[in-house]
């Protein structure tokens, strides 16, 4: 297998694999504050609209953003031009860049789910600039 084609599936999982961490029910935290003074926290999918509506933006865009990658990425298995694998590109730049948004309400608001898909959306991105310099 060649290396382009090695670099291609990748750029194709990566995405599959950061939709199914954004699946499980724990990937966003929420916390409540209780009458006793202590914050209880309640876990949800990333794609819920509980912490969306909670003023909690970035996981959602993320998910959308990744669902969004992976069409885009499958669109450039058929149409083999420019467009597509710059629009991939700056979507997992921005995908990245929302995953991080839940840090905005304190470090105890990131789960180690929500770090594994910032990592899937970044590593994605490299690959897609990799697989951009092997084009030029």
């Amino acid at each position: 297998m060649k290396k382009t084609n090695r670099l291609f599936l990748c750029t194709l999982l990566l995405p599959i694999a950061a939709i199914v961490l954004e699946l499980l029910p724990f990937g966003v935290v929420l916390h409540f504050g209780q009458p006793d003074g202590e914050s209880l926290p309640s876990y949800f999918s990333h794609f819920d609209l509980t912490p969306y509506g909670y003023a909690n933006f970035g996981p959602f865009l993320t998910a959308l953003l990744s669902c969004l990658l992976l069409a885009v990425i499958l669109l450039s298995l058929l149409i083999r031009k420019r467009f597509p694998r710059r629009a991939s590109l700056i979507l997992s730049a921005i995908g990245t860049l929302t995953s991080l948004m839940p840090a905005t309400f304190g470090l105890r608001s990131l789960t180690p789910v929500g770090l594994c898909v910032t990592a899937l959306m970044a590593a994605e991105f490299v690959l897609l600039l990799l697989q951009k310099e092997k084009q030029a």
